[in-house]
């Protein structure tokens, strides 16, 4: 048996206990944790139905709303991975209309760096820089290098995009010195 196996079958558990016990909360969050594992195991059409599947189901009330943006969240981006960026543009916008009222600076950033991703998808490297920037602005109130470091490789990405070398060699190299430090 391997890991993934095993941890199907122990969310599984989990799964069917939280159904006996009417406990809808847990389920829908075991069902996020059933769909990021297959995400990570590759299978984003089976993540991308139980996401969806999820998002469905999710009620403000019955979880809160910084959870629930977290599940838009994760098939937003399940969906870029596998280019229906179209589709993972809605759910940003609906992930980031739940979570607009709320102070989780960290959930903001991640938005913005989705939305840069398509914008760079796009071509549209003006608003991905932008984006990108208020993301960085979030991670930077909260001091999260990691995430930081995680904007300056997007920036490359985006300077990749627009063949501008010299830049995008400037911003992976502020990229990789924040990781070393970390």
């Amino acid at each position: 048996i391997n890991d993934f196996e095993m941890a199907f079958q122990s969310v599984n558990v989990a799964l069917q206990l939280s159904k006996q016990l009417n406990d809808k909360k847990r389920e829908l969050r075991i069902m996020n944790t059933i769909a990021n594992i297959y995400d990570s195991k590759g299978d984003r059409e089976k993540a991308i139905e139980i996401y969806k599947n999820l998002v469905s189901k999710a009620k403000i009330g019955d979880d809160t709303k910084s959870n629930i943006s977290v599940w838009y969240y994760n098939l937003a981006n399940t969906l870029m991975k596998v280019g229906k960026f179209n589709e993972s543009k809605d759910y940003i916008s609906k992930g980031m209309q739940i979570i607009s009222e709320e102070p989780n600076e960290k959930m903001h950033a991640y938005y913005y760096l989705a939305k840069a991703q398509i914008n760079t998808e796009e071509k549209d490297f003006k608003n991905a820089l932008q984006n990108i920037q208020i993301a960085e602005e979030h991670f930077t109130k909260n001091s999260i290098l990691v995430r930081i470091a995680d904007c300056h490789y997007f920036r490359t990405k985006v300077f990749l995009a627009k063949e501008d070398f010299n830049k995008a060699e400037v911003f992976i190299k502020k990229s990789i010195d924040i990781y070393k430090q970390n």
